[in-house]
């Protein structure tokens, strides 16, 4: 997610403006540092207007 954000142009500040999540919750959580909760994925999600499936880990078999 953080490849397709840097990929826009978008910062994170104007991510979190929009959802409503906290920046101090999201940046560290883009960063990989902090588990990014289902309900925040999914907003930021709906704001880059991208499916949540596209974002799926390929599993290996």
């Amino acid at each position: 997610m953080s490849h397709e954000i840097k990929k826009r142009g978008i910062s994170i500040k104007a991510i979190s403006k929009e959802t409503g999540i906290p920046y101090s919750s999201l940046q560290p959580s883009l960063k990989g540092r902090r588990p990014l909760r289902a309900d925040e994925f999914f907003a930021v999600c709906d704001f880059l207007k991208v499916n949540p499936a596209d974002f799926k880990p390929e599993r290996s078999v």
